[in-house]
């Protein structure tokens, strides 16, 4: 009789868990195909919230595994909830996400300060010439608006000074033209105002000639050394202005779009942070950098002062503005291609 009821026992507990094996299994198909949510343990993709399945395994769309959600939020298919414990070994981290209407925030980006390349000058060979002298040769080296330059020998700027020194004594007679004549080809050269009154003066033959800084600058190339011979036309000195520099940056797609033409930033120099510059957008580049993904952003800067040097590293901040959107931190969010999503 006892063993009878022991076998009795087993068969209505195996029956039990079969009946609520297959009615599990069946109310699960059911949640996949339908959606409804019932009581019961369901897994999620956490790239992909829309993929539920009802036994754990790989996600078809990423193949990432599963993770483990309450069915109680099946409904919600953007919800997944985890344990304490897996929060802990996920290193998932949380922040309370507010409102951030009203409040000022800027865009702060790495930049290096570059020549205009509007305010880059050349001191030509005016006529065939040996450098006699030079006074200038260090790449960087500030010059002076008339600062001499080099002495340079030329038989052209003989026979122009004498020219000119014959003409003096027309210089009052209206009839002859000579004398403004003899002027203006040495003016042609770029021969300042004072070295022709000098000349008028002393009446000087010397077969040297001074060269003189036309403009402030500094030294950015020389094509010729000492002793060396130049013709007609070529360069003997590169300058740059830098009363007025660039600021060069490296810009994603949505780093550019606070990047507007006109926009205002201001430029502090990496180390030194008590001074600020202000600084105005001059061109965005459409051209993307292969190996960067980034695009050229310049801004231009006054520099009466001439304390932004060429080459320095700066930090480039906009001048911020009322931001009426939600801010997240930006390991926040989970950069897929195709989008980018934040959890919530």
């Amino acid at each position: 009789m006892s063993k009878n009821l022991k076998i009795l026992v087993v068969a209505i507990s195996a029956s039990l868990g079969l009946g609520l094996l297959i009615g599990k299994t069946i109310l699960n198909n059911e949640v996949e195909s339908s959606g409804i949510a019932i009581q019961s343990i369901g897994w999620t993709c956490s790239m992909h919230p829309e993929i539920i399945k009802s036994i754990s395994g790989s996600c078809s769309l990423c193949s990432m595994d599963l993770v483990e959600m309450s069915s109680n939020n099946l409904d919600d298919k953007s919800l997944i909830q985890f344990s304490d414990n897996e929060i802990k070994d996920a290193g998932i981290e949380t922040v309370l996400v507010e409102s951030n209407e009203g409040r000022m925030v800027g865009v702060k980006m790495p930049g290096n300060v570059v020549v205009d390349q509007k305010n880059v000058w050349t001191i030509p060979a005016h006529y065939p010439l040996r450098l006699e002298k030079l006074f200038v040769s260090t790449i960087g080296q500030y010059v002076k608006k008339g600062e001499l330059l080099a002495v340079v020998y030329s038989d052209e700027y003989v026979q122009a000074v004498r020219h000119f020194i014959v003409s003096l004594r027309y210089k009052n007679d209206k009839k002859v033209k000579m004398y403004q004549q003899a002027v203006d080809v040495l003016k042609g050269w770029q021969i300042p105002d004072m070295e022709i009154e000098r000349l008028a003066e002393s009446k000087d033959l010397s077969p040297n000639a001074n060269i003189y800084a036309e403009r402030s600058g500094i030294l950015l190339g020389q094509s010729a050394n000492q002793g060396a011979y130049a013709r007609k036309g070529n360069v003997l000195f590169e300058f740059v202005d830098i009363t007025s520099v660039w600021v060069e940056i490296d810009a994603n797609e949505l780093e550019k779009k606070s990047f507007e033409i006109g926009a205002e930033v201001v430029v502090n120099v990496v180390g030194n942070y008590s001074e600020k510059y202000n600084g105005k957008v001059l061109q965005v580049s459409k051209l993307v950098d292969r190996e960067t993904n980034t695009s050229k952003v310049i801004i231009e800067i006054n520099n009466n002062e001439l304390k932004l040097e060429p080459g320095a590293t700066v930090e480039v901040m906009t001048v911020p503005g009322n931001l009426k959107k939600l801010l997240v931190p930006r390991s926040s969010v989970l950069w897929t291609g195709s989008r980018s999503l934040v959890y919530v």
